[in-house]
């Protein structure tokens, strides 16, 4: 929200602007590394992207949601973000953290922590005390939440699906979309442009990455996630692929509808347990999204054709 108001009162500026959600603007990132390797790349490829990516876009770049939790966009920011700034850019970003605190515990943190300096060399760090955390305060009256997992909620779980997909015919329902970098990911239940429908399992237990989920969010306007289970710290890869996914269905205004046997706030490990605190703040965030996602107001606000 906060982000969207700053973006658009940029309208008037005179300067090439870009606003992504940071895994957004990572995927653009590797995708241009990887093409520019595949034709042969230079001796600095990330010169060469960050140079492209500022021709493209202009100076301005507004992040959301700035996290770090993958060890291969840790290792590439310092140099990336250096040649940015050389460059010109005006970095905006949002996090639930401050940069001292980023990438806490990851692997190799020692080489990350170089970026910490370039993003207090060129960046005011700004900081909110309490806030509230207004997705919360959205009702959950009629809502895309289905809870318990019952008959009653199976039925009106099928009979989203069929309301949304009417226009497709029998075989659309099985489908192929294309991936970033040349792959394809196969769609059990989805028609394109309309609606797709998974387990959790599918989505959080398969080895998906932020590139499937984006590309999921970018050919299906409403998503249909079964059977969500209560989450617990063994599990904390599936855990990240969760919190994954609603930041980017999010991002994309996708609308989401859910079912499970606990409501949202019950789906995560309580952040007062021994949890990290990235996990923690990631956590916090994920449930409030839940609520705002599957609330009347979120739906109405990004679609007006679908009745729950």
């Amino acid at each position: 929200m906060m982000m969207d108001m700053f973006y658009n009162s940029l309208q008037y500026v005179q300067l090439g602007r870009r606003r992504e959600h940071f895994h957004q603007f990572m995927i653009d990132i590797h995708t241009r590394l990887h093409i520019l390797r595949k034709e042969g790349g230079t001796m600095q490829p990330l010169h060469s992207v960050a140079q492209q990516y500022m021709l493209d876009n202009g100076p301005i770049l507004c992040l959301d949601e700035f996290q770090v939790i993958d060890v291969a966009d840790a290792m590439i920011l310092r140099d990336l973000f250096e040649t940015l700034f050389s460059l010109g850019c005006i970095l905006i970003t949002t996090s639930n953290r401050e940069p001292s605190a980023l990438y806490a515990n990851g692997i190799n943190r020692d080489s990350f922590l170089p970026f910490i300096d370039v993003l207090h060399r060129h960046c005011d760090v700004v900081k909110l005390e309490n806030v509230p955390d207004f997705r919360q305060l959205v009702t959950m009256e009629s809502s895309g939440y289905y809870c318990p997992i019952n008959s009653e909620t199976c039925a009106r779980v099928d009979k989203a699906f069929t309301s949304l997909s009417a226009a497709a015919q029998p075989e659309a329902l099985h489908t192929t979309i294309q991936v970033y970098m040349g792959r394809t990911l196969c769609i059990r239940k989805g028609v394109v442009g309309f609606v797709a429908q998974f387990t959790f399992n599918e989505l959080c237990l398969a080895p998906l990455s932020a590139l499937d989920y984006t590309s999921i969010a970018e050919h299906f306007p409403c998503i249909i996630i079964t059977d969500v289970p209560v989450l617990n710290l063994e599990s904390r890869d599936v855990i990240r692929r969760f919190i994954t996914l609603l930041d980017i269905l999010y991002d994309h205004r996708t609308n989401v509808i859910f079912s499970s046997n606990v409501p949202p706030q019950d789906l995560f490990p309580k952040t007062d347990t021994n949890i990290p605190i990235d996990e923690a703040f990631a956590i916090s965030r994920a449930i409030s999204r839940v609520v705002e996602m599957t609330s009347l107001k979120y739906i109405q606000r990004n679609t007006s054709n679908i009745h729950l």
